[in-house]
């Protein structure tokens, strides 16, 4: 029992029977142990003055503690700050910055950044230049960064709840018992909201990653009972690729975050007979969009959810928000009317689906001619040589490759281009690298500053078209 047991999601911790289990890592905590972790948690922040308008970042690595100390926090009615442990030093100090909370939860600094654990210690750090909390939000995260700065968004309590309930109305959703293995990160909404409070309302059991990696997971005694599991492409590439991978009991894969390629989707649906299914939704917003039951093959994200308001003006997906969600400067133009701009690209098929097509502002004009730097992407990822590419538009058209194995000629990929595009689109550069820059949540950086200083650290060679 918590110190404030009538707060908005007390609810989530009376599940029917306290000794099922709700979460496994490399041990297992049951819903009654979590309550009582919850309720000692909260007792320490209640006497050390935390409660009701206090403004506090967390930043733990995934673990129970996380879980618990975040329930904890919202029982005496603080508003969450949620920081990924991934984070650079300097990085959390930007976001320390923008955010500007009054208290620092977080581990000693040889957890930062590690892989999942059951427990970790908490220490609290008060911040002197931090500021109560205001309006009606429990809940402070920031989008991903994989295009620029990354912005500031407010959940409230209400709009938590119902997206909870749209996730226990969702056909399909894993239900009471059933066993989730949760890769999206527990800090991002799809694996916080979609994953781990979508468990405890429901009464499913979580399996978060441990410490071992995914193909030891996936070849471990856990992975025999899985039955759905929720990522991100990566995700479902690596397991796709993966040998000796048993998974009897899956009967549900929805990935989230990241357009699917046609490509990874159909590998996956016939090694495990399984079809990736979609989710489709914003930090901002949360779900929009799915279908769990039917086979949807990319681009179709599903249909829209009831109680979401979405159209597409311009060939661009907008969401009736009513009023914006972000804190602080640097989005006034994405909210117009209670509309908020998505930048994706995207539109209704004939049987209510909605199909996305990358962002808008991956549209780039060459010589007064339109060029889709997503479809010039995925045609080079396409080639047999190539792991992985971002194109950019960067004063020209560039490419990012990273390759197989074997490293990939610069000029197989400019025959490749010249056999498959028209001129102007083939990129005037390919810059080959050992790897690609990804944000902590695991989307592909496309910010064109942030992959010029990467290339630097990880080139191998580069090389002109014209």
């Amino acid at each position: 029992m918590t110190s404030t047991p009538h707060w908005w999601g007390a609810g989530l911790l009376e599940n029917e029977d306290p000794a099922a289990v709700f979460a496994r890592i490399e041990g297992a905590v049951t819903f009654g142990e979590l309550a009582r972790r919850v309720g000692e948690h909260a007792r320490r922040f209640a006497s050390a003055g935390i409660g009701a308008g206090r403004s506090v970042a967390l930043c733990l690595p995934p673990s129970f503690t996380l879980i618990e100390v975040l329930l904890a926090l919202w029982s005496e009615g603080a508003t969450v700050v949620l920081v990924d442990s991934r984070h650079t030093a300097s990085e959390l100090a930007r976001l320390l910055e923008l955010s500007r909370p009054q208290t620092l939860v977080t581990a000693p600094a040889a957890a930062i950044g590690s892989a999942s654990t059951d427990e970790c210690r908490v220490d609290m750090v008060e911040l002197p230049d931090g500021r109560p909390a205001t309006g009606k939000h429990c809940l402070i995260q920031f989008s991903s960064g994989s295009t620029g700065t990354p912005k500031m968004i407010g959940r409230s309590s209400r709009s938590l709840l119902a997206e909870l309930a749209k996730y226990a109305a969702l056909p399909g959703m894993p239900g009471v018992g059933e066993k989730v293995l949760v890769l999206n990160s527990p800090v991002h909404t799809m694996g916080l909201v979609g994953g781990i409070l979508h468990g405890l309302n429901v009464g499913a059991e979580s399996v978060l990653p441990t410490g071992h990696g995914l193909g030891t997971l996936l070849r471990g005694p856990q992975a025999v009972g899985i039955q759905a599991i929720l990522g991100v492409p990566m995700h479902f590439d690596v397991i796709s690729r993966t040998s000796a991978v048993q998974l009897p009991a899956l009967r549900l894969a929805v990935s989230a975050g990241e357009l699917m390629r046609d490509e990874l989707w159909s590998r996956f649906h016939e090694r495990f007979a399984i079809p990736i299914s979609p989710v489709y939704g914003t930090t901002e917003t949360g779900i929009l969009t799915a279908d769990l039951v039917t086979a949807c093959p990319p681009p179709s994200v599903g249909k829209v959810l009831p109680e979401n308001r979405v159209k597409v003006e311009n060939d661009e997906v907008q969401v009736y928000v009513g009023e914006s969600p972000y804190l602080g400067p640097g989005a006034d133009d994405r909210v117009r009317d209670g509309w908020l701009r998505t930048f994706d690209r995207g539109a209704f098929t004939a049987d209510g689906r909605l199909a996305l097509y990358g962002r808008s502002d991956s549209l780039a004009v060459i010589g007064g001619l339109k060029v889709d730097l997503r479809e010039v992407e995925a045609l080079v990822s396409r080639h047999p040589g190539v792991a992985d590419a971002v194109v950019v538009h960067d004063s020209s058209i560039k490419a990012y490759v990273r390759s197989q194995a074997d490293r990939v000629a610069v000029a197989d990929l400019i025959a490749w281009c010249r056999e498959h595009l028209s001129g102007f689109k083939i990129p005037s550069t390919f810059i080959i690298c050992d790897t690609l820059p990804r944000t902590v949540s695991g989307k592909v950086v496309r910010d064109p500053d942030a992959l010029r200083q990467h290339a630097e650290a990880h080139r191998f060679a580069g090389e002109a078209v014209r």
